[in-house]
């Protein structure tokens, strides 16, 4: 497959880098320990799982970030004849005075021969402003004046969810002279999306009057280096809470006791959950797997896609046991219950080593499927995504419900055995070379399963250490119903089940037609559900999302100029 796209020279590269790939996990997957058999000793065997699981990721994560690097075409054709109504377009191209590869745009002119309008991706025009979750590309529709007419966001790591606040926002923005400096500054942003109103914002000004400069030569009037219209959030609430809440935990760790951690985790909830949304999601994995990152400043998105990872692979998995709001409320909705009933519904450690695997295959599946068609939509089956976010989103309750009722039985159900995010922490957690800095962990008392420090899923959270009254997991099940017993794995597949079947959901408007009008490699529009090229057979349409890209005018709500209608005979 990537030998047409790559040459020879390039497969052999990726083909060793795959190959070392798997070599670098050989001495972290040695046996350490022998057993009669691996489903007596799990362990083991899940620490291969979860290194493989996480080689066969990185190899998908590879090669499709190489494939999306690799275009034939800077500003593919079907993006411009999406803002071009029906217009016949007029291919150009130059190279720019700071880029060695050629800048492709499109000119549309009317019967006269006189250029009414140009269409040009923002690219390489303005390619260093980022919005949220990163870069940000437009395909932008300007006439000769600077008047911005139209324009579509091509590639994006922001939210979908709060893509879709911007509702009417680009209303604003249209009939704006570009070419005038200062041109955008009075519009307001959207509460919820300032970040990338911003962003949108300073890529419309800035390609604009490099495009003005350098492709029709004009003379504009522009802002100084040093008051450029960028995006520059160097230290924000939201990451100046996340850094003293990582340094108050260590100090906790090494000197506190439960109630001080307790204290902590709540305040992680409510200030750092309901109040600034600083919850770590798949969608942080997948922005720092892309290399498509935000800006390098002690921002809150950066420290969450760029500084948790860091964290998590100097010390070891101390998110997860002490920042995470969705596990802090796990824990405190644990606390809350009576004891009798933690000590009854307790699983054996056989069982919470095989129902762990779940978020291992989950992180697998999610990771293979973004990276293979790059549309944020697979990503919805992670409840983090939008759990604490203050706007109106489409919950997945389907999966919400079940998550939570499974918390309510079993201490951080979502975290040991669901968690994605959680899965890709746990593989980073593995060296830890800082962590001997902290104290050692009593794991004879972990509820968890968490048998020794050899253990990927250890997340810190030093319950063994300060809840000295919680029992041990048992070692063997018979004290317990035999109902209860299976009741952990059963549980965790449903969920599984339940995910899955979300996922392949959210697939179906990318997967029904035989052809897809943007490959997945190239820097593809936002998609529209079943319009690739008809093969004659029945498309799914997504209609709502249709109807939004009307309202959005990315797509027009006008009677075709040319068709056929189809006879009455045949539509029975």
């Amino acid at each position: 497959m990537i030998l047409p796209v790559l040459g020879s020279h390039g497969s052999f590269l990726v083909l060793t880098a795959l190959l070392a790939t798997n070599l670098v996990f050989i001495p972290l997957t040695t046996r350490t320990q022998t057993s009669a058999s691996v489903w007596a000793q799990p362990a083991p065997f899940f620490r291969k799982a979860g290194y493989f699981a996480f080689a066969l990721a990185t190899c998908v994560v590879l090669v499709s970030n190489l494939l999306a690097r690799v275009q034939t075409q800077t500003f593919p054709y079907h993006q411009a004849a999406a803002l071009a109504y029906g217009e016949n377009l007029e291919p150009k191209n130059m190279t720019l005075a700071d880029k060695q590869k050629p800048f492709v745009y499109y000119q549309i002119a009317n019967p006269n021969q006189q250029i009414t309008a140009y269409i040009y991706s923002t690219s390489q025009l303005a390619g260093d402003v980022k919005g949220y979750g990163g870069p940000i590309h437009l395909a932008v529709r300007m006439d000769p004046n600077g008047i911005l007419e139209e324009y579509q966001i091509t590639y994006s790591n922001e939210t979908p969810s709060y893509l879709e606040l911007l509702g009417n926002w680009p209303e604003s923005l249209r009939g704006k002279n570009l070419f005038t400096p200062h041109a955008l500054h009075d519009i307001s942003a959207v509460t919820g999306a300032t970040m990338t109103c911003d962003a949108i914002k300073a890529i419309l000004q800035q390609s604009a009057q490099q495009f003005g400069r350098e492709i029709l030569g004009q003379s504009i009037q522009t802002e100084q280096a040093k008051h450029r219209m960028t995006i520059i959030y160097k230290f924000d609430k939201p990451g100046f809470f996340l850094l003293g809440a990582f340094f108050v935990a260590l100090l906790i760790s090494r000197l506190g006791e439960r109630w001080s951690r307790r204290a902590l985790l709540i305040l992680c909830l409510v200030v750092g959950g309901w109040w600034f949304n600083l919850q770590y999601s798949i969608e942080q994995v997948v922005t720092l797997l892309s290399g498509r990152l935000p800006q390098i400043q002690l921002t809150h998105n950066f420290l969450l896609v760029v500084g948790i990872p860091l964290i998590v692979l100097a010390f070891g998995n101390i998110y997860c046991g002490y920042l995470c709001p969705f596990g802090a409320l796990q824990e405190i909705i644990n606390f809350i219950l009576p004891r009798k009933l933690k000590r009854r519904l307790t699983p054996n450690r056989t069982l919470m080593h095989w129902s762990r695997l779940g978020k291992y295959f989950m992180f697998l599946i999610l990771i293979c499927l973004y990276f293979s068609i790059w549309q944020r939509e697979v990503l919805s089956a992670d409840i983090l995504i939008a759990f604490f976010t203050r706007i109106q989103v489409n919950y997945q309750w389907h999966i919400l419900i079940p998550t939570l009722l499974g918390v309510l039985v079993f201490t951080r159900f979502w975290c040991r055995y669901l968690c994605p995010a959680g899965a890709f922490l746990a593989l980073l957690g593995g060296w830890a070379p800082l962590k001997r800095l902290l104290p050692a962990k009593k794991y004879a008392q972990c509820d968890l399963g968490v048998n020794d420090a050899r253990q990927l899923d250890c997340i810190s959270c030093d319950r063994c250490r300060y809840e000295t009254t919680a029992a041990p997991a048992p070692a063997i099940p018979e004290p317990y119903p035999k109902v209860i017993a299976p009741l952990l794995p059963l549980a965790t597949l449903v969920v599984v089940i339940v995910i899955i079947g979300v996922t392949v959901q959210s697939l179906a408007p990318y997967t029904q037609s035989k052809s897809f009008e943007s490959p997945a490699w190239t820097d593809a529009a936002v998609s529209v559900p079943g319009a690739a090229p008809s093969t004659g057979e029945p498309r799914i349409v997504d209609e709502q999302k249709i109807r939004r890209m009307i309202q959005q005018k990315q797509l027009s709500d006008h009677e075709a100029d040319f068709y056929r209608p189809i006879p009455k005979e045949q539509k029975k």
